[in-house]
């Protein structure tokens, strides 16, 4: 079972800077859900979470990872693409309606200043929906 806590990561201060996550933005640290706002965490985005997880730990590690994360909007790119489709893969077990309001807004996340804006909405439709 994934280890969630009611904190914020270690490096919340060099994320506010860089990214001004929103209030209910949750992140992933060595095996650990940081969510602050506490709540319920979904299993889509548990397997979104645990993703990157896996990324983390094939790079050397959290601070390796997040070093990266940080510094290269390519490199974060790529790692949100595959966090998005292990997340949408798991709503494909849900009722289309449903499944058709967490794409778009998972596209609409993925699109956002919160990730640099890096892509457009449709970009993001594109790549998770599409195989690797």
């Amino acid at each position: 079972m994934t280890k969630v806590l009611r904190e914020y990561p270690p490096n919340i201060k060099e994320l506010r800077e860089k990214f001004h996550p929103r209030p209910g933005t949750i992140f992933a640290w060595d095996g650990v859900i940081f969510a602050p706002q506490g709540g319920e965490i979904p299993g889509h985005l548990i397997a979104h979470e645990e993703t990157h997880f896996r990324q983390q730990r094939a790079v050397g590690g959290p601070e390796n990872w997040w070093r990266q994360y940080i510094d290269d909007p390519q490199f974060r790119l790529e790692q949100e693409i595959e966090a998005y489709r292990a997340q949408y893969a798991v709503a494909e077990q849900m009722e289309r309606p449903v499944r058709r309001r967490l794409l778009a807004s998972i596209c609409r996340d993925l699109a956002s200043a919160m990730y640099g804006s890096l892509i457009s909405k449709e970009e993001a439709r594109r790549l998770i929906t599409s195989s690797p």
